[in-house]
């Protein structure tokens, strides 16, 4: 049973994990989502646009559903650069959920060895 509830768990986070790219920005709150390089190794950069100052987040899951980074930031109206740190992280595949107070972006994320 408790492997049943693991495989759903991977199930559910791996269809979930689609990369939101939103066309009509104007429209949005956040848009332009980037995640880069992917696979990263130490360091992965995210980029996005926003139409409104807000409260932001990036959590990492590994594959059992298991948080294993959180880091919270203030998102800026237009242009936004942010960086998170990966060294503590094994080699891998994660989901990286990127959370705003109007927005979540799901997206699978590659660890590789440095």
């Amino acid at each position: 049973m408790k492997k049943l509830v693991v495989v759903l768990s991977i199930l559910f986070l791996i269809f979930q994990c689609k990369e939101k790219k939103v066309v009509f920005c104007e429209q949005a709150i956040i848009c332009d989502f980037a995640l880069y390089p992917n696979p990263a190794d130490s360091l992965v950069n995210i980029s996005f646009k926003s139409n409104a100052a807000q409260e932001g987040s990036l959590a990492v899951f590994n594959l059992y559903g298991q948080q294993e980074i959180i880091q919270s930031f203030e998102i800026l109206s237009g242009e936004n650069e942010n960086q998170l740190d990966l060294i503590d992280l094994s080699e891998g595949s994660y989901i990286l959920r990127f959370m705003s107070e109007a927005d979540t972006i799901t997206s699978r994320l590659l660890k590789k060895s440095e």
